[in-house]
């Protein structure tokens, strides 16, 4: 929507309890997110207890890093890759009016014939 950026995110996790795998889904932030946030708090915080459930600890209570999850992200905003303004719209319409107006008139002129 207006004043929100979309992001597709494919997540990629390693794990010694699991296969590796991908997975991948679209997240619509605020416009005031930066990928930075995206990828560090935001998709962590949304599957926190995804995150939760893969991490490791030693005995003494301090987190395994070796043994926890490991996980990368790829970020891509969606963007529209043809913006058409309301003042170029007129034109655009002006040029396929141009491109089809004769055919449509040839047509029906043959038709009357």
């Amino acid at each position: 929507g207006s004043g929100h950026r979309f992001f597709f995110a494919l997540f990629f996790y390693s794990h010694w309890r699991t296969a590796s795998t991908t997975a991948d889904f679209g997240v619509c932030v605020p416009a005031v997110c930066d990928e930075w946030t995206v990828v560090n708090d935001l998709l962590p915080a949304m599957y926190e207890h995804f995150f939760r459930s893969h991490l490791d600890w030693h005995p003494d209570g301090t987190l395994d890093t070796e043994r926890s999850m490991r996980y990368s992200f790829t970020l891509k905003e969606y963007r529209r890759s043809v913006l058409i303004t309301d003042e170029s719209r007129l034109d655009v319409l002006g040029g396929a009016a141009l491109i089809f107006l004769p055919f449509a008139l040839g047509t029906i002129c043959s038709e009357l014939l």
